[in-house]
């Protein structure tokens, strides 16, 4: 990743890094990051374009080698990630760790005073549309796992290629959802785009984006039916979107999706749904406050 060779790169490492003791250590060998954010903040204004370029590339190749992966798996099998990671030269917490960078990157690019304005954007934007244009179902199955961090990264970017792939019927996606739902207690892609989309609803700017995906996943798997329940709950609304906003935007995708709205609107009459599921934090993203309950009274009105 740092373009140089082992020796270097662990001498540039206790050079430039080890006195920032709050994020990053190196003791017996063994280097420790305590505050990814805090670590990559602490030399952000060290970074110029060539950097954020190289390491771009660095996630491109992995995108390579996960598509490469997936297409030299055995015919209708889901790979486990395991058997991926096992023959990758890219180690799983370095690939977690790119993604996590990228996420970073798209909360924090005023930090990086010494890039061109909007380079982190541009380049953050080809890894969304790199990342969802993947050949095969296996691809999205390994890359699910970092879904949290592309949504956090740019969140208008990854809900509009999650609605593009969706609109454009994607067959390796739709095959992913389709092996999810039918392999419940396997996969974990329906947590991590459940987890992901939820935490995106919260925002009203993304609020109604994140119903329409959600409505169109339902299609596919009947759990995201929930997801949109827990969203939408009106004594623990999960989703800063007004209350008319909210039955605006359900009243708009009732016209085409009549069975799914339904199966929505039955699971929030009063006494239907008596437990929810928390929100999960971001990781990166700002947490934002949700709202206070709204009455069945105000609700049923509305």
């Amino acid at each position: 990743i740092t373009g140089m060779d082992y020796i270097t790169s662990q001498e540039y490492f206790k050079d430039e890094l080890i006195n920032n003791s709050d994020s990053f250590s190196y003791i017996r060998n063994v280097w420790k990051c305590y505050s990814h954010r805090n670590l990559l903040l602490s030399i952000s204004s060290k970074l110029f374009d060539e950097d954020i370029d190289m390491f771009f590339s660095v996630a491109n190749s992995i995108l390579d080698s996960i598509d490469n992966y997936a297409k030299d798996a055995q015919e209708g099998v889901f790979p486990e990630p395991v058997n991926y990671f096992s023959n990758s030269k890219y180690s799983a917490e370095i690939i977690k760790g790119v993604f996590e960078t990228i996420a970073i990157l798209g909360n924090n690019e005023s930090s990086f005073s010494n890039c061109t304005k909007n380079h982190i954007s541009n380049q953050i934007w080809e890894i969304e549309r790199r990342t969802f244009s993947c050949s095969k179902a296996r691809s999205y199955y390994i890359l699910s796992e970092y879904f949290q961090y592309l949504g956090e990264a740019q969140p208008k970017t990854f809900l509009n290629e999650i609605d593009k792939l969706m609109k454009g019927k994607s067959e390796p996606f739709i095959e992913f959802l389709r092996c999810e739902n039918e392999n419940k207690h396997v996969y974990k892609g329906y947590y991590h785009l459940d987890r992901i989309i939820r935490c995106l609803a919260v925002d009203e700017r993304h609020f109604a984006s994140a119903i329409n995906i959600i409505v169109q996943l339902a299609q596919f798997d009947s759990r995201f039916i929930d997801t949109a329940v827990y969203i939408l709950l009106p004594w623990y609304p999960q989703t800063q979107a007004s209350i008319t906003k909210r039955i605006a935007i359900i009243r708009s995708l009732a016209t085409t999706n009549e069975e799914i709205i339904w199966g929505i609107l039955m699971k929030l009459m009063p006494g239907k749904t008596t437990s929810s599921i928390s929100l999960e934090k971001p990781e990166f993203m700002e947490e934002l406050e949700l709202p206070e309950k709204t009455s069945n009274a105000d609700f049923v009105k509305a």
